[in-house]
C-alpha cells in the first residue's frame, strides 16, 4: 500500500479507539443506577408471598 494510505487508515484506527476509550471512561463515571424495577418488583413478591405464608388458614 502507498504511506497515504497507511496513514489514513492509522489515523482511522485511532480515531476508532479514542471514541472507544471516551465511551468507555463516560460509562464508568456514570452513577451506578437506582435499585432496578424487577430487584424492586421480586422484593414485593417475596415479601406478599411470605405474608401468605404467615397468615392464618381459612377453615
Amino acid at each position: 500500500m502507498t504511506p497515504w494510505i497507511e496513514q489514513e487508515l492509522a489515523r482511522h484506527r485511532r480515531r476508532e479507539l479514542e471514541a472507544e476509550a471516551d465511551a468507555y471512561r463516560r460509562a464508568s463515571s456514570l452513577q451506578p443506577a437506582a435499585t432496578s424495577w424487577r430487584k424492586r418488583l421480586g422484593t414485593a413478591v417475596i415479601r406478599a408471598g411470605q405474608w401468605i405464608a404467615g397468615s392464618p388458614t381459612p377453615a
